[in-house]
């Protein structure tokens, strides 16, 4: 073992194979510190639940056991589920960390996708995006987690700006893809849950004609008709608009409304 290597002078290089006195000296201690910790009183197993518990987040977003395993620094081909284990094997998968987890292990594509899919309705290149304009990313259930990394910091870098293709971002709007402001990203290497959350695509029906939801009128400054949008939505619209400069007729016309109804306040 180099000593380089993350696993170099502690236990987890002895379990690894290094039987040094760097290694030997880590593990020694590791099992003195065991051995009083059960001297007084304390527990030294911990239960397939929570142990599972500790691994579960990460198995949500679609990571393996054996990546769960690296990055906790423990044995990957040592299973653990539905089986008991040390405490300090607990104390490791808690305190693992995104970070912790080798570039080169696989996570859930969808969110990645619905990432890029997101900022190319907005106008952003794919060709601009850290990652090939072709590959397995577009259908493979799993990218790498060097990849998800990558949207994601892209993603929070770009999502309040607009791009610099038109062509792109009416593809994008056309095949279903939600601007950047009409949802909420979670910021994690996949969805949190293990599958994407109902997103909702339009405001709703029964809303009073009052309401204002600032994502509604982001949407209708960018050229989104959206049905069930409020008479207060539209007004509030047009008002931006025409403090953009602009002129009120060429948003109405966008969305074949009558602007004289919204710039009063009567009903739709």
């Amino acid at each position: 073992m180099t000593p380089e290597d993350p696993r170099h002078g502690t236990p987890a290089g002895y379990v690894a194979g290094c039987h040094d006195d760097c290694c030997q000296t880590a593990r020694r201690k590791q099992r003195k510190a065991r051995e009083l910790h059960q001297h007084r009183g304390g527990a030294i197993w911990a239960t397939p639940a929570q142990l599972e518990e500790a691994a579960r987040p990460w198995r949500l977003l679609g990571l393996t056991e054996f990546a769960i395993h690296e990055a906790a620094g423990l044995s990957g081909h040592h299973p653990i589920k539905n089986r008991r284990a040390r405490i300090s094997t607990l104390v490791a998968l808690t305190n693992v960390t995104e970070d912790d987890f080798d570039g080169g292990a696989f996570v859930d594509a969808d969110l990645t996708r619905f990432r890029i899919q997101s900022l190319m309705a907005a106008g952003h290149r794919l060709a601009d995006m850290p990652i090939a304009n072709t590959g397995r990313w577009r259908t493979s259930p799993r990218v790498t987690v060097d990849q998800a990394r990558a949207i994601r910091d892209y993603f929070a870098a770009h999502e309040f700006t607009v791009g610099t293709s038109t062509h792109t971002a009416s593809r994008a709007k056309n095949a279903g893809a939600l601007l950047p402001l009409a949802w909420d990203d979670p910021g994690t290497l996949a969805w949190p849950t293990g599958r994407r959350p109902r997103i909702s695509t339009s405001p709703g029906r029964g809303r009073n004609r009052d309401d204002v939801d600032e994502i509604v009128v982001e949407r209708l400054l960018a050229g989104d008709r959206i049905r069930t949008s409020t008479p207060a939505e539209k007004a509030e619209a047009l008002r931006r608009w025409v403090a953009a400069g602009r002129s009120m007729k060429s948003l109405a016309e966008v969305h074949h409304w009558k602007a004289e109804r919204y710039t009063k306040g009567d009903a739709a």
